[in-house]
């Protein structure tokens, strides 16, 4: 079964290199937080429920991602 996901946002923390997307499934099920190091050589996904709780844990978590090094610093690229 496939993943499908519809992005909602594209955030551009340094230009060409870190990005954090936001996607909500296709079925609606949770929001993905996707960070996104290096033009896609570096990406994980987080999971959160969609609810008010899910939307405040997602948006703590983004507001951790604010220069290279906090990317560097997650992917242990330090």
């Amino acid at each position: 079964m496939l993943n499908l996901k519809n992005k909602l946002e594209e955030i551009e923390v340094v230009p060409e290199k870190c990005y954090l997307n936001i996607y909500i499934r296709a079925d609606e099920s949770s929001y993905v937080l996707e960070i996104n190091y290096m033009k896609g050589k570096f990406i994980a996904e987080k999971n959160f429920p969609v609810s008010q709780k899910g939307v405040e844990a997602m948006e703590e978590i983004k507001n951790q991602y604010r220069s290279e090094l906090d990317f560097r610093r997650y992917f242990e690229i330090i």
